[in-house]
């Protein structure tokens, strides 16, 4: 088993990156699953789309192929780990702007608001990596 301390930065930096894609992949199936067994669901108004089901589903599939990439050597991979990153990086923007105008909007805190929050975050660590595997060319 490989140790974290052996590991470059870069790829602990795409470890928190997948971890954080997995994590919201799990919170996305968790609402899902929620909205699914306590609401008064009617499958002819919401479909699993409707609840995130199919982001979880993504973000969860999406984690673990960036987690298959952080235990490679990143060095040698370059463009597909861009290209794995731009789309956490691509979401995460959409997230920021989602946040900022839930900030600065109408301030109402809800499940969207936590989402956005993690897409927000997303973004900045997604921003982070890509930063690290340009200064390291």
């Amino acid at each position: 088993m490989i140790t974290l301390s052996q590991k470059s930065k870069i790829q602990k930096l795409i470890l928190a990156v997948a971890l954080l894609e997995l994590f919201i992949g799990l919170s996305h199936l968790g609402y899902a699953y929620y909205a699914k067994f306590t609401w008064e669901y009617d499958e002819f108004l919401y479909d699993w789309d409707d609840v995130g089901g199919n982001y979880g589903v993504f973000w969860l599939f999406w984690g673990i192929l960036t987690l298959l990439y952080s235990f490679g050597e990143v060095n040698k991979i370059k463009i597909p780990v861009l290209l794995l990153l731009s789309v956490p990086l691509f979401m995460g923007g959409i997230g920021v702007l989602a946040l900022a105008d839930r900030l600065f909007g109408q301030l109402k805190f809800d499940v969207f608001t936590i989402f956005a929050l993690l897409y927000s975050l997303l973004f900045f660590e997604s921003l982070i990596v890509i930063v690290f595997l340009w200064k390291s060319s």
